[in-house]
Parts: C-alpha cells; structure tokens; sequence
C-alpha cells in the first residue's frame, strides 16, 4: 500500500509541473490585409477597402515570415498599356505546360 501511495504522490508531483509559455513578439501570428492607407503630408486621410476579389494574408513568427495572396496577372497586350511599357518590351510570357 505504501508503494502504491508513493507511486501516486510521485506522479501527481510530475503532472504538476509548471510549463514555461513562449512569448509571442507584438507581429507574430496570422493577419489578414483588410485595406490601404492614403496619406497626405505624411498623416493617414483614409482607407481604401481591398476589393473582395482579393486577399492579403500574412503569417510572421520569430523565425520566418509567410505572405499569401492572389492577384491579377496581366496579359502582354495588357502589360504594354501600363506607363512602365518602356521597361517590358523584351517581356516574353513563359509558357508552362504540365
């Protein structure tokens, strides 16, 4: 009985350890980019929703920094129209085949 007694004590004494909890930095977790900011003369005016055919998530930790997100990808037709055609002239479009 003494052992047993022993054995009981001995484990609830184990199980009650204190666990040390990690920090969490101010950044770190999961964030979803909801809008954008407009400044003028460096103070924020407004904010501009992000349209609902788009999503903006980040995810940071201590070590490693994740960004998630869809966007448009443009056409060469339609890379041409942009003001920064100039710079995309020799752009040929990849062509993946799977």
């Amino acid at each position: 009985m003494k052992k047993i007694i022993s054995l009981f004590i001995v484990f609830t004494l184990a199980s009650c350890q204190v666990k040390n909890e990690v920090e969490k930095g101010p950044l770190e977790g999961v964030w979803e980019r909801t809008g954008t900011l407009v400044f003028e003369n460096k103070l924020i005016v407004d904010t501009l929703p992000l349209s609902d055919d788009r999503f903006q998530t980040k995810i940071f930790t201590k070590s490693h920094t994740i960004w998630l997100g869809n966007y448009k990808t443009l056409t060469h037709s339609e890379m041409t129209k942009t003001p920064e055609a100039e710079f995309i002239q020799d752009y040929t479009p990849l062509k993946m085949e799977f």
